[in-house]
């Protein structure tokens, strides 16, 4: 049961770098401090955030479930081996559908690093 806390400390982690991930690519749409592009086609690298959104609440969600399968395997140690299983299969699951919320981000500051560097648009 040692290796489930381990787990689950390491899934408190995730979840909090999830949520920081989360509210900081929120305060950049809502943020008016930097530079929007006004060409449409550059404004569609935007519809990025959604399915980064999605991959990051599966992340969360994937975490929420571990710390409950850890008190379900207190509680009935005779499923620790099956509760063992379903608990890395969801750490599993967080860990990916994080990396592919954060790959998704990534690639809107490629595309919009891209655009800030070769725009010729004025700043109002």
């Amino acid at each position: 049961m040692e290796a489930m806390a381990l787990i689950s400390d390491n899934v408190k982690i995730l979840t909090d770098w999830a949520l920081a991930i989360l509210g900081g690519s929120i305060i950049t749409i809502l943020s008016a401090s930097y530079l929007r592009p006004k060409s449409i086609y550059a404004r569609l690298s935007y519809l990025l955030f959604l399915p980064a959104w999605c991959f990051i609440g599966l992340s969360m969600h994937y975490g929420s479930k571990i710390p409950l399968r850890v008190i379900a395997g207190e509680i009935s140690p005779n499923l620790a081996g099956e509760i063992a299983s379903k608990i890395n299969s969801d750490f599993s699951d967080q860990q990916k559908f994080l990396s592919y919320g954060l790959g998704l981000l990534m690639a809107w500051l490629v595309i919009y690093l891209l655009w800030w560097i070769f725009h010729n648009e004025a700043k109002e």
